[in-house]
C-alpha cells in the first residue's frame, strides 16, 4: 500500500515538474517574439521619423 503511494506521488512530480518545463518553454518563445517585435516596431518608427525629417 504504501510503496503504491510513493509511486503515485513520484508519478504526480512528475507531471507538474513536465507541465512546469512546457509552460517555461512557452514562456521563453514568447519573450522572444515580444522582444522581436518590439525591435521591429523601434526600427519602423526611427525610419518613420527620418522619413518624415
Amino acid at each position: 500500500m504504501y510503496e503504491y503511494l510513493i509511486k503515485e506521488d513520484i508519478l504526480r512530480k512528475n507531471k507538474i515538474r513536465m507541465r512546469n518545463k512546457k509552460h517555461q518553454e512557452i514562456r521563453d518563445k514568447a519573450a522572444k517574439v515580444l522582444s522581436l517585435s518590439t525591435l521591429v516596431a523601434v526600427i519602423m518608427i526611427f525610419i518613420f521619423t527620418i522619413m518624415y525629417i
